[in-house]
């Protein structure tokens, strides 16, 4: 009888790992837009509100060179909810408006992929909710006086002077969309004819002494929740 064996040989196939190449990481910038408003001399930048609608635009860059939007996918979050319809191919920009309810900062991501896989980043930008506010300013004959707000005047009896109050980072459409009321102590007093904004604050003769609180309240009649105050100490001597 004759035995046979059968030897099989096992040959070791190398599988070669597929390279996988890195993704380059951009660089991305957020800016962002508040729709507050401010006067038209006012060197600084609107704020946000709890009010207002904040745009947050995404730019990207690489090596130092501006990338077109329309080659990413941008993947937007507001404090980690992702916002479905914000994000997509091309949508460089989102539009946020705090909750009424929410006093504190919200976070705003976003990642950016762009259609090859080739490139990606993200940047974050936290939003601080600023109370609006409203100032009051002196007038002279060529409009208010704004190198300074002021709280307190000294006036002698049988002088005037006219006050304006600038409100700082409401949000209104038009300035007829708010509304002024002054006060003298507690008492309403009427507005200069045509200007509801400004107030003349007179000392009649003899009333030395006779000091006094001038107050300013706004509303936004397009919102109400919206509603700014401030107020003046006239001393008469």
């Amino acid at each position: 009888m004759k035995t046979f064996f059968l030897i099989i040989f096992m040959g070791m196939v190398s599988v070669a790992s597929a390279q996988v190449t890195p993704l380059k990481q951009v660089e991305v910038n957020l800016l962002m837009e508040p729709g507050s408003n401010v006067p038209s001399w006012y060197r600084g930048a609107p704020l946000p509100t709890l009010e207002s609608k904040t745009r947050v635009s995404a730019f990207i860059f690489l090596n130092g060179k501006k990338l077109p939007p329309g080659n990413f996918t941008y993947s937007w979050t507001i404090d980690g909810n992702l916002d479905r319809i914000a994000s997509g191919k091309g949508k460089e920009s989102i539009s946020y408006a705090f909750p009424k309810s929410k006093g504190s900062a919200s976070a705003i991501q976003v990642e950016v992929l762009d259609t090859k896989n080739k490139l990606r980043g993200k940047g974050e930008i936290l939003i601080n909710p600023r109370i609006p506010e409203v100032l009051i300013y002196e007038k002279s004959s060529s409009g208010p006086i704004t190198a300074r707000a002021i709280k307190n005047k000294t006036m002698g009896p049988g002088s005037k002077f006219e006050i304006k109050a600038v409100p700082f980072f409401m949000n209104f459409v038009a300035k007829s969309d708010l509304q002024f009321i002054w006060f003298q102590d507690s008492s309403p007093q009427n507005a200069v004819d045509g200007q509801p904004d400004s107030y003349v604050v007179e000392a009649m003769p003899g009333s030395g002494g006779q000091n006094a609180t001038f107050k300013v309240i706004i509303t936004n009649t397009k919102s109400l929740l919206e509603k700014v105050e401030n107020s003046l100490y006239a001393e008469v001597r």
